[in-house]
């Protein structure tokens, strides 16, 4: 590389440098006056990060950028009942868990990253016979088998 190469690439280097200094200032003059409201409705309250970003008519990943800028910890997803963010109808049920053993994978025999998978894809009907473990590994394969199947299907 020569001496003229390198003094540019520099130069752009450090031209880049302040664009990115500059569009972080943008950002935090942007949300730091809403840091009050987004903790009271986001950080304190039932909104959800989807609904925070649709009310600031940016995108989530938009939204998840501004909680770090903030400091401001996202929600644990360890919520129960309607507070969980995957709540929808109060259907949802985890009793399933601890109705089967999961010492070994139905299918490879593997012990470890067990799952319960749900035969007829029915999260709600949590039979014993409906019931069976699996590892990640088999449980991915047997989705991806699924969708590739229907893919096809649709079109023929």
């Amino acid at each position: 590389m020569t001496n003229v190469t390198r003094l540019c690439l520099m130069k752009h280097m450090k031209n880049q440098q302040k664009a990115n200094i500059e569009r972080q200032r943008k950002a935090m003059d942007l949300w730091l006056p809403r840091k009050a409201e987004i903790v009271a409705l986001y950080a304190m309250g039932d909104q959800s990060q989807a609904q925070m970003a649709e009310r600031y008519g940016v995108t989530l990943a938009g939204f998840q950028r501004a909680l770090v800028r903030l400091g401001i910890a996202p929600k644990s997803r360890g919520r129960a009942g309607a507070a969980n963010g995957r709540f929808k109808d109060g259907s949802q049920s985890t009793a399933y868990r601890s109705m089967i053993e999961k010492d070994h994978c139905n299918r490879c025999g593997a012990t470890k990253q067990l799952v319960i998978h749900h035969r007829d894809g029915v999260h709600t009907n949590n039979t014993p016979d409906n019931l069976e473990v699996l590892c990640s590994p088999c449980h991915s394969s047997h989705h991806k088998q699924e969708w590739w199947a229907a893919r096809k299907a649709s079109t023929s």
